[in-house]
């Protein structure tokens, strides 16, 4: 795998973890 591909892989997939935390929890005061 390309270096550049991790590079820009990386951030997206850290993003889609954070949202999908978010959804998988919205008892939690999100604000």
């Amino acid at each position: 795998m390309r270096m550049e591909l991790v590079m820009l892989m990386l951030p997206g997939v850290l993003v889609a973890l954070i949202v999908f935390a978010s959804v998988k929890r919205p008892d939690e005061p999100g604000d």
